[in-house]
């Protein structure tokens, strides 16, 4: 990263600020015993097919705490950005209906998102 990147809309300290805020929660959320794997996945929304880095929180004993991920967007080797994408995740079909509305199916992640 260089000092004057800009990623999510924010500036380079912003961001990491942002980050690390992200990572507090999850160890708050796992009382500070935890562990964080990262997976490769494809996003399924606006930014369809590129690489997104999934980050898995889990405590001590394994049970999953939550998830995020960060499409990180580079060309030639340079870094162009780095943002939150969550549409890499399974989904479900749901069939919803409003009441007085007519009915509809949408997509619901299957994994919490925090």
């Amino acid at each position: 990263m260089n000092e004057e990147d800009v990623f999510e809309d924010k500036e380079k300290y912003e961001f990491l600020a942002d980050l690390k805020k992200l990572f507090n929660k999850g160890k708050l959320m796992a009382s500070n015993n935890f562990r964080v794997s990262v997976n490769d996945q494809i996003c399924k929304g606006c930014s369809k097919g590129n690489l997104v880095n999934n980050f898995v929180v889990l405590n001590k004993s394994g049970k999953y705490i939550g998830s995020f991920g960060f499409l990180i967007d580079s060309e030639d080797g340079r870094l162009k950005d780095i943002y939150r994408c969550l549409l890499y995740k399974e989904t479900k079909r749901v069939w919803i209906q409003p009441e007085g509305l007519p009915g509809l199916f949408t997509n619901r992640h299957t994994e919490p998102d925090w």
